[in-house]
């Protein structure tokens, strides 16, 4: 475990504007780590007109294990409906495919998430 020092250099700050950002500074970057699965230790703050810092005790190397389990059917694509935008294929899912000039789906990639059919 490390710390982590992150400082900003800026113009000058009015003094009655550092406490307020140095608040939020701290309470975004603790949701930030939060939400990165990132385990740390106390989170310290420290400003001056030109300058806010602060350092993350304790910062653990590598994000803590996600585990998820997708159920469903494969899906397929309705090639009616498929307007072939290929927003799909941004997704990095690695059952979709583009053959034949259109969108399919490998049903032995597919674990039925079902976001490719969101995103289109």
């Amino acid at each position: 475990m490390k710390t982590l020092l992150l400082e900003i250099g800026t113009e000058e700050i009015p003094a009655g504007y550092i406490a307020p950002a140095l608040a939020a500074l701290e309470s975004m970057l603790a949701q930030k780590l939060a939400d990165a699965r990132l385990a740390h230790g106390c989170i310290q703050t420290f400003g001056t007109p030109r300058r806010l810092a602060v350092t993350v005790a304790a910062l653990a190397a590598r994000q803590k294990r996600l585990t998820s389990e997708v159920l469903g059917p494969p899906r397929k694509v309705d090639q009616d409906l498929c307007t072939v935008c290929k927003a799909c294929l941004k997704l990095g899912c690695p059952a979709i495919e583009w053959m034949d000039d259109a969108i399919h789906v490998n049903e032995m990639l597919c674990g039925g998430c079902a976001l490719c059919e969101k995103v289109c």
